[in-house]
């Protein structure tokens, strides 16, 4: 980490990151809790994204996680981890990644499997 790594903001980590990795699209609705995002990954000369007009298949993935906690080898209780924004957005891109690898299999023909939900009712 350099030192200018360590003035980023999390949201220019992340785009950073993406980067990094080699992401050069990205799929995305600006607004609420991710809008900080979108000022640094506008800037980025690496990344391009692309607006959807609305989210399809969106889900929630509130389970349960147990974390074991032990006391040299014994194990002392179970306890859920507390809620984590950075896992949220993780859970959000992959389900993004999903949709756009399904169609992205069905526009060419491939076979594949997945799994067809329901929208939410509100």
């Amino acid at each position: 980490m350099t030192a200018s790594d360590s003035a980023l903001t999390g949201a220019q980590s992340l785009v950073k990151s993406l980067e990094k990795v080699g992401v050069d699209t990205v799929f995305g609705i600006p607004g609420g809790a991710i809008l900080p995002a979108y000022d640094p990954l506008m800037d980025s000369e690496k990344i391009r994204h692309i607006l959807v007009r609305h989210e399809q298949g969106a889900l929630d993935l509130e389970t349960i996680e147990a974390r074991a906690v032990f006391e040299g080898e014994e194990l002392r209780s179970l306890e859920q981890p507390l809620k984590n924004r950075a896992r949220q957005l993780i859970e959000d891109l992959m389900i993004a990644a999903n949709g756009v690898t399904a169609r992205f299999l069905d526009a060419h023909g491939s076979p594949s499997l997945r799994r067809v939900l329901r929208s939410p009712e509100r």
